[in-house]
């Protein structure tokens, strides 16, 4: 299975289970590139291991409700795996959902965008005609930034910063979304992108890309994005 059915698999499967606990989630991470990024480039979309997806909930009874729901639905936790990963039986295998809440006192982590992320997710409709909400482009910056900076340690050929790079060669008109962000938002995102412009980051651009060629336009959009603080 390519890249993108299995991932849209993926995301049909856990969205079809989710059933009435759907509409409280937003989906994120490197699944939903897919979405995000022009038809065009499908062919390059990263295979993923997993979905995630974030949840509104504030504390830890409110998670574990949650969680007693999911139970009911048939997931179930993966004992060996990460704190908020669970397991879903489908007709090819496992299916692993992460579920992550806003407030990190309640698994012990989070991000700093995930509220804001829900709070401007949209709608968007998947192939079998399941809506479902999912991360806006700016926020999937955000969050993919955090999470570079976080668990990726800076590594320049993390997924997280693979996902970031590979929505700015293949949205088109992202960098206008990202100016109409919040303040707080752009502030941030300008931090990240200056913290990208060195020569040991632009000597590997290339080979991060679908199109190498497309290095010089993604240097000229980190220069923009580190002109907004």
């Amino acid at each position: 299975m390519k890249s993108k059915e299995a991932n849209l698999f993926q995301l049909i499967t856990v969205a079809q289970a989710l059933g009435d606990l759907l509409p409280h989630v937003t989906f994120v991470g490197g699944s939903t590139t897919l979405l995000l990024v022009d038809e065009s480039a499908h062919f390059g979309i990263r295979k993923t291991d997993d979905i995630d997806v974030i949840v509104d909930v504030a504390t830890l009874v409110e998670y574990q409700r949650f969680s007693q729901k999911l139970r009911k639905l048939e997931f179930r936790e993966d004992k060996e795996g990460p704190i908020c990963r669970w397991l879903l039986d489908s007709g090819v295998g496992k299916v692993k959902l992460d579920v992550m809440p806003v407030d990190e006192k309640i698994l012990g982590f989070s991000n700093r965008w995930y509220k804001d992320a829900i709070n401007k997710a949209a709608e968007t409709s998947l192939p079998d005609g399941t809506e479902i909400r999912v991360v806006s482009p700016a926020y999937f910056i955000a969050t993919k930034f955090e999470a570079f900076t976080g668990r990726g340690q800076g590594d320049f050929f993390s997924h997280d910063l693979e996902d970031i790079v590979f929505v700015m060669e293949n949205r088109n008109g992202l960098l206008l979304e990202l100016m109409d962000s919040p303040d707080e938002l752009k502030s941030y995102i300008a931090e990240q992108a200056r913290l990208l412009l060195n020569d040991d980051f632009l000597n590997v651009l290339p080979g991060l890309l679908i199109n190498s060629d497309s290095a010089q336009a993604i240097e000229n959009s980190l220069n923009i994005m580190s002109s907004w603080a």
